[in-house]
């Protein structure tokens, strides 16, 4: 393998991105693959790349990867979390890749979460030379992503990415040119550095900024293989790629967090063999079968078999209808008398179902929910008389009313086995002044009752024989997103007039003949490339101060041979709330990169708190010990506060 290190490409602006180019030994030309990424090609991405570039080159492909504009040892500016997704950018290098002398004119392009997001936002431009594409756990409806149902998310983005990209781009590039390049290009970093949390702040509702940010998904013609988790916070956006994409097209969702599916604990599969095979048929013309087999693989939770489907949704589907009882339970026809099942407002609810965080962890699987359930509404279905297979959209209409003027809605979908643990399956959320939509919040009356919908998140799952089926209503989903301010209770209504249903799409046997094999995961390359990764996740309850804390983060470290020592990165991030008092809900996030460069250590620090009403953020870098940069951003907002409060 043969590497050119910052290869400067300049695009149609004159700003130049930097890109690192890996050929394969041997004469060309070869088809190429192409990451884009704002997380530092010579920093956190160089130590789990490349293991990459040595398998593809093996492959017989040329691997490039390229910094983002205004992000690593790329030129220009970055001030908004979506400034990365920039077309113009992704056609001119993808242009770039298919007109040098090494290529054959065919480029491929993938990547995990914001290199999926490049990929599919470059398909959208329809640049000549792209070939395929292959988007891994990437979100594409950017403000269901910082907004679910119109509530924040709390950990998994504010905590988590949000602080990762304070010191992705406060980070010099690490290669230094004779020419100084490099410093001018920090410079021009430092000097228009905004903290991406202070621009999403200003946007809560489904405004000209998130509708002028959203990929087109229906210009996508370019063939894409969209490869999913169940346990992602992408999970709808994947299936809306899959769906809305009009060329061909493959889906894959097995049961991982927001991981590569190679490291996962459950269900590891070798997903590098699964893109090699996309490009190997797309770029090469190889007839390897990727296209014969059905389109749509996904495994299902419960049983953790995996099968084909040949569509999605499912058209044999059979919707099975539950209704919700004044009782509790989950009963096969509409109870004929009406009933109102009052709940009071539990903030600190949520702490079981797991972290969804969109910084990669690998270990934020939902836990028993035996704990929030009993924190919540439950309504159950008599034990099953035989398996039941839930593979599509859940649809849940709820009939309430509230005592004050805007709270959350959380609905969960559990699996009860007889032993009577929990297991989630899926989720929804609703902030109910958004039950009219997220672009114009509707506060509601207190004491109206209001029909609502609250959208549940796509799902595959087996309910076995004697398990029963359980929907768990409640205000509250902490830490993944952050509670309302307000103090009051819903009531359900149910029964006679009222609509309170839960609609299933079960499938009956039958689909596709075959069943879906994989590779096993090849993990030699924790050896060729060692990094040291130590994720955490805590829960902490004081009982002196009835406060209750979510502390999650992780610690990586490697050493690239241009650094005088180790890269080590750390996120440490933490969600707080005190029982019953959502307005002491608040996170937050110590991020820092420590290195030594040229005999010059350098220390990158961005501390990061959030409360129900202001944010600060202090970021400060030193040179060996010499504070070079340092800078406080504060913005005060309202967010989690019902409209006109």
């Amino acid at each position: 393998m043969k590497a050119k290190e910052d290869v400067l490409v300049e695009m149609r602006d004159g700003v130049e991105l930097s890109v690192d180019v890996y050929l394969p030994d041997g004469d060309g030309p070869w088809p190429v693959v192409l990451n884009c990424y704002p997380y530092h090609k010579d920093a956190l991405l160089q130590r789990t790349l490349y293991p990459l570039f040595k398998r593809f080159t093996g492959s017989s492909y040329a691997y490039v990867v390229a910094d983002c504009r205004g992000t690593g040892a790329s030129g220009g500016v970055t001030r908004g979390p979506l400034d990365c997704l920039n077309g113009d950018d992704l056609y001119d290098l993808i242009e770039w890749c298919g007109s040098q002398d090494w290529s054959d004119g065919n480029v491929g392009m993938w990547g995990s979460s914001y290199g999926g997001m490049t990929s599919l936002k470059a398909a959208t431009v329809k640049p000549p030379s792209l070939k395929a594409i292959v988007p891994i756990m990437a979100p594409s409806y950017f403000y269901q992503l910082a907004f679910p149902g119109g509530l924040l998310n709390m950990l998994g983005l504010c905590g988590a990415w949000l602080a990762l990209m304070n010191v992705m781009n406060l980070t010099p590039p690490l290669r230094l040119d004779k020419e100084g390049r490099w410093k001018r290009i920090w410079e021009e970093h430092l000097e228009s550095f905004v903290p991406y949390l202070t621009v999403g702040l200003e946007h809560p509702t489904y405004d000209d900024y998130w509708k002028s940010r959203e990929i087109p998904l229906e210009l996508i013609e370019t063939p894409i293989y969209v490869i999913e988790g169940w346990y992602t916070f992408s999970v709808p956006d994947a299936i809306a790629q899959y769906q809305l994409a009009k060329g061909p097209k493959k889906l894959l969702v097995g049961p991982w967090t927001h991981f590569d599916p190679n490291m996962c604990g459950i269900e590891p599969i070798d997903h590098l063999y699964e893109v090699t095979r996309w490009f190997d048929y797309w770029l090469k013309g190889e007839e390897n079968g990727v296209m014969d087999e059905p389109p749509v693989t996904i495994c299902v939770l419960g049983s953790y078999e995996w099968k084909y489907e040949n569509e999605w949704p499912i058209s044999r589907a059979q919707t099975r209808t539950y209704y919700l009882s004044g009782d509790g339970r989950l009963l096969d026809a509409p109870p004929a008398s009406e009933s109102e099942i009052p709940y009071k407002y539990d903030p600190s609810t949520g702490i079981t179902a797991g972290l969804k965080t969109v910084f990669p962890l690998g270990i934020d699987y939902p836990k028993d929910q035996r704990y929030d359930d009993s924190h919540s509404l439950t309504f159950d279905s008599d034990p099953l008389d035989s398996d039941v297979e839930v593979t599509g959209e859940p649809e849940l209409t709820l009939t309430v009313s509230s005592d004050v003027k805007d709270i959350g809605l959380v609905a969960k979908i559990c699996d009860v086995a007889p032993d009577r643990s929990s297991t989630l399956a899926t989720t929804g959320w609703l902030r109910l002044s958004h039950r009219h939509g997220h672009e114009r919040p509707v506060p509601v009356k207190p004491g109206e009752v209001n029909q609502v919908k609250v959208k549940l998140w796509p799902i595959s799952y087996l309910f076995r024989k004697g398990h029963r089926v359980r929907l768990s209503i409640s205000c509250s989903d902490f830490p993944r997103v952050f509670p309302l301010v307000v103090d009051g209770s819903i009531t359900l209504h149910v029964g006679g007039r009222h609509v309170a249903e839960l609609k299933l799409p079960v499938i009956p046997p039958g689909g596709p003949k075959g069943k879906p094999s994989f590779m096993k995961p090849d993990l030699s390359f924790l050896q060729e490339a060692p990094i040291v990764m130590i994720p955490e996740w805590r829960v902490v309850q004081d009982h002196l101060l009835n406060r209750l804390s979510v502390e999650s983060g992780v610690i990586m470290e490697f050493t690239p041979e241009y650094l005088d020592g180790p890269y080590r990165y750390e996120n440490h991030y933490h969600a707080d709330i005190t029982a019953n008092d959502p307005a002491t809900a608040e996170i937050h996030a110590n991020t820092s990169s420590t290195f030594k460069l040229a005999g010059k250590e350098y220390h990158i620090n961005a501390v990061q708190v959030m409360t129900q009403s202001k944010l600060t953020i202090t970021a400060k870098i030193t040179v060996n010990g010499e504070t070079v940069f340092e800078k406080t951003f504060e913005k005060e907002h309202r967010i989690n506060y019902p409209p006109g409060d």
